[in-house]
């Protein structure tokens, strides 16, 4: 904002430490201190004069994704999903990029 750069930042936020896929697909689900009590981020953004917006619901997010694209100053998204929502590709632990996993 500072500097008049129109960023665009998104949070992917599931309330965990990471993305506990590490340990329900490599580790039988057996979650130990991952849960986390984030701060309000848009506060944050806003404090900063970064108008901001946080989706819960899947049926917000493109008008949010809209409205992020489209704004012409430096915009932040909070994107809530569920704790197990999986991101991939990903690289198992210890593998190489041969052994990416797509789903």
């Amino acid at each position: 904002m500072q500097c008049k750069i129109p960023v665009k930042i998104i949070v992917l936020n599931n309330n965990f430490w990471v993305w506990c896929q590490w340990q329900q697909l490599f580790f039988d689900s057996r979650y130990s201190f991952t849960e986390l009590t984030n701060p309000d981020f848009c506060k944050i953004a806003e404090a900063y004069s970064i108008p901001a917006q946080k989706v819960t619901l899947y049926e917000e997010l493109s008008d949010a994704l809209d409205n992020l694209i489209n704004c012409q100053t430096s915009c932040f998204l909070e994107v809530v999903v569920e704790r197990e929502e999986n991101v991939f590709p990903m690289v198992p632990t210890e593998a190489g990029v041969g052994d990416i996993l797509l789903e």
